[in-house]
């Protein structure tokens, strides 16, 4: 895919530019140590913006523009393990179908019934209130959770190019379902990739923040969600509250903003199928 077929209005241009820097910043920092640590206590507590501490500090003396680095970090691995996991499990569940004959192709579609009909929050709250298992835990039950409705948009279009003469030429000299699913079905839909990734990326991102907001994330990692809660809990101190609590808002905004605008500019909006 160009940035000629991405870039074709001035919102575009500014959601690849806030995307680049919103992934790409907080791992700058982790690189090269350009912030101080998000856990380093030593500073004074509620300290007001400064040039060692463009937003001031917290509560705890900790700086935040070092937690609200850590938490888009964290945020944006998160979405981008979820991600690539669910994309890859929905385009071999979506070409897996396409390619198998009718009764076996009803079987994946029932599955992905099963699945559509489980909210994927309500199990993660329930594991991470239980359990609170690793980021890379929740991002790959979050994906094994969020594969059905994008697998479904791909089965269609699978099997309108399953329906073609090659194909079925090829079936007649004996190519078997993984065959015509590498050399025929995958070609074809191959272009609703950054589709399906950027849906994913945007629910699963907005779930790892609520999670962090509930406080059902590792209270040894910094969240964006977590920086809301903990803002919230200081409204009545007006300056203290705006610059806790409108960074982490504004990143998760504009994290929704890029994956949305993106995704409606590489061929569609939001999958049909998906729960708000």
């Amino acid at each position: 895919m160009t940035c000629a077929r991405l870039i074709r209005s001035p919102s575009d241009a500014v959601a690849i530019l806030l995307l680049t820097l919103l992934l790409g910043l907080p791992w700058l920092d982790a690189v090269l140590n350009l912030l101080p640590d998000p856990f380093d206590i030593s500073f004074e507590t509620f300290e007001g913006p400064s040039v060692s501490h463009p937003l001031g500090t917290s509560d705890g003396g900790t700086d935040i523009l070092s937690e609200l680095s850590a938490g888009l970090r964290r945020s944006c691995a998160f979405g981008l393990l979820t991600a690539a996991s669910g994309t890859a499990l929905a385009f071999f569940a979506g070409l897996l179908g396409a390619a198998l004959p009718r009764c076996p192709r009803r079987l994946v579609e029932r599955t992905a019934d099963v699945i559509l009909a489980v909210p994927p929050v309500l199990p993660l709250i329930a594991l991470s209130a239980a359990a609170m298992p690793p980021a890379w835990i929740n991002a790959l039950i979050l994906a094994a959770l969020l594969w059905a409705p994008p697998s479904k948009f791909i089965l269609t279009a699978a099997l309108t190019e399953a329906d073609s003469g090659w194909v079925a030429a090829s079936r007649r000299f004996g190519a078997g379902p993984l065959l015509v699913m590498r050399r025929h079905l995958l070609p074809a839909v191959a272009p609703l990739v950054p589709v399906v990734a950027l849906s994913i990326f945007r629910r699963a991102v907005f779930t790892e923040a609520a999670l962090g907001f509930l406080g059902l994330s590792d209270p040894a990692v910094r969240t964006l969600g977590g920086m809301i809660a903990k803002a919230l809990q200081f409204y009545y101190l007006p300056d203290v509250w705006l610059r806790w609590l409108l960074p982490p808002v504004l990143c998760l905004s504009a994290l929704m903003f890029c994956a949305m605008t993106l995704a409606a500019r590489t061929g569609a909006g939001p999958l049909e199928g998906e729960r708000p």
